[in-house]
Parts: structure tokens; sequence; C-alpha cells
């Protein structure tokens, strides 16, 4: 996997959600969880690049071999089918809230590996 994307808003298209509604609050809120899910992919000797993504579609994920981490609620709002992809992980919405990724460390490990 070339990159880990991690989605807790989008900003650009028709469908825009965010954590809290305060974009300033929700990139630091991503950053934060995105820095410590680098922090436990270093210690574990796995190079992957952790970044935050703002305009993510779901139509982008099948051309790339990027890790989608996606906030669940996002989720729900996407066909089932199409969001049972290998390279698309969900995490719980509080997760994200608290910067949290101890929750999908092994979902990533599978999906890394595979």
């Amino acid at each position: 996997m070339a990159n880990i994307k991690v989605v807790g808003d989008i900003r650009f298209g028709n469908y825009q959600p965010s954590l809290t509604g305060n974009p300033v609050v929700d990139s630091a809120l991503v950053a934060n969880f995105c820095d410590r899910l680098a922090s436990w992919l270093a210690t574990h000797h796995i190079k992957s690049t952790v970044i935050p993504e703002h305009a993510f579609q779901l139509s982008d994920v099948p051309t790339t071999d990027d890790l989608y981490v996606v906030d669940n609620q996002i989720l729900k709002a996407f066909d089932k089918q199409q969001t049972q992809q290998a390279n698309v992980l969900g995490v719980n919405h509080q997760d994200l809230l608290h910067a949290n990724p101890t929750a999908i460390y092994h979902q990533i490990l599978d999906t890394l590996q595979h």
C-alpha cells in the first residue's frame, strides 16, 4: 500500500460530512489520529505514510493502492457493497474524535500483509 488516507470529513463534492462542524477542529483531530497511527506503524517497522484525506470519493478507491480509513458514519452514506472493498476500513466515529486508532491496528496489519 502506498499511503494510508484517513477520512474524517469531506470538504469537496456533493456530500460534505464533518466530525464536529468546525474545519479547523476537524483538521486537528484527524491530524492527531494520523500522527498516532503513524507512530504505531513506525514502532512496528511498517513503512507507510499516513495522511488526512478531505476529498474522498468512493469511485477513486478501486483505482489506487492506498488504504482508506474512513469514519463509519461516512461509510453509512455509501452503498454497502462498494465499501466492503479490501482497501477501505471503517473506524469508529468516537475513535476519530479522540484520536484513538488502537481499535483498527490489527485490521490495518491484516490489510497491509495481503
